[in-house]
């Protein structure tokens, strides 16, 4: 069982402000009866008989089935006092001990310089960083099995460091994440080949009887009812587990929960629709969009007309020209309505002399209807620039 959800493994304060070492690292250690007995089904004999001899915990839980019980502590003080812990309140006779699972991390460094070392002479010279076990991922070419720089390291601490030294050299931790369980016998998901209880089946066709012995020409999954291999990574199945077992270790939560978790996210519980619309979506997030190209149409040649009309620059009209030119009507003109009339400007009229005065007071009319006299329109010939005209 993996640790319960809110569980932060490293410091919970500074430690220049925890003085009693009581907000360290998270620990688990199990709790279970000795042979013979079962743990009270009362969870609060167990709380008061821990607590009152280690102090106060940061938790605890139930683990296989009721027959553990994982205590998690922050201070060393605390494990060993618990060490020496025999028995509960109401007398059950119990054993304690350092949890053989959740203590220990495992992560993925990459690293050139050690291709050539073997994992045994890497975990000599890791031993002294907790590293507990070193793991190469290796990989076939033309048939022979060959080293890669990738190694999976599992740390005897519930932290994961952020660097480990190879050296001098400072390499930088990666999660791991576990692949799925495939039994390789059965071919179901669950359980290793050393604890199958079942048939074999062929991770050809899925049936009773040895892959080398099968004749079948269609591949067949029994997982998924699909025509592909049972062992094929492409497996709806097999990628609805990944999944899960991603979720499970970065939210750190059970497996089961992870699943339920991803199930509920779909209206479909079943594995392989939910991955199929899992995997859509991330490919439609991840492709890259590119334009479309469209296949050229004809044109048509009205609209193409009606394009160079609009492209061609029209000539700005002028007030004059705007008042003078003929109106274009779209609406037919009926034979009732007269026709249009054509619309002219007026030109200048000249002075006019108005009569019936003496001559020396004639006045003349210019364009403006204005009434000048002689000798002032005299003057307006000679200055014509002129905004003031002497007086006459």
């Amino acid at each position: 069982m993996s640790p319960s959800p809110g569980d932060h493994p490293g410091r919970t304060i500074p430690e220049w402000m925890d003085t009693e070492n009581l907000q360290g690292r998270l620990y688990y250690m199990f709790l279970r009866a000795k042979p013979g007995h079962t743990l009270p089904k009362n969870p609060f004999v167990i709380g008061r008989s821990v607590e009152e001899y280690a102090g106060k915990v940061e938790g605890g839980f139930y683990e296989k089935r009721k027959s553990w019980y994982v205590v998690k502590i922050r201070s060393k003080d605390q494990g060993r006092k618990l060490f020496t812990l025999t028995a509960l309140k109401d007398g059950t006779p119990i054993e304690i001990g350092r949890h053989p699972e959740l203590n220990t991390r495992k992560f993925v460094v990459f690293c050139n310089e050690v291709e050539d070392m073997t994992d045994k002479q890497l975990e000599e010279e890791l031993a002294s960083q907790k590293i507990t076990n070193v793991r190469r991922i290796t990989k076939k070419i033309a048939g022979k099995i060959v080293n890669t720089p990738t190694l999976v390291l599992t740390i005897n601490c519930t932290v994961i460091p952020e660097f480990i030294n190879f050296g001098l050299l400072r390499v930088r931790t990666r999660p791991y994440y576990p692949q799925p369980m495939l039994c390789r016998r059965c071919l179901t998901y669950g359980h290793p080949k050393i604890r199958c209880q079942n048939e074999i089946a062929c991770n050809i066709c899925s049936s009773n009887h040895e892959s080398q012995n099968c004749t079948s020409k269609v591949k067949f999954c029994q997982n998924c009812k699909q025509n592909h291999s049972p062992t094929d990574r492409a497996c709806p199945i097999w990628m609805f587990e990944s999944a899960a077992l991603k979720l499970k270790t970065e939210q750190k939560i059970t497996l089961t929960a992870a699943r339920k978790q991803i199930e509920r996210n779909s209206t479909n519980s079943s594995y392989a629709d939910v991955v199929k619309r899992q995997i859509q979506a991330h490919n439609n997030i991840a492709r890259k969009t590119q334009p479309v190209k469209k296949a050229p149409q004809p044109e048509d040649p009205e609209k193409k007309e009606d394009q160079q009309q609009q492209q061609q620059p029209t000539k700005p009209i002028s007030i004059r020209d705007h008042l003078t030119a003929e109106p274009k009507t779209s609406v037919p003109v009926l034979e009732s309505d007269s026709p249009p009339r054509k619309r002219t400007t007026s030109q200048p009229t000249p002075p006019v002399t108005v009569e019936n005065v003496e001559d020396k007071n004639l006045h003349t009319v210019d364009d403006n209807c204005t009434i000048l006299t002689r000798a002032r329109a005299a003057r307006m010939q000679t200055y014509p620039h002129s905004s003031t005209l002497p007086k006459s």
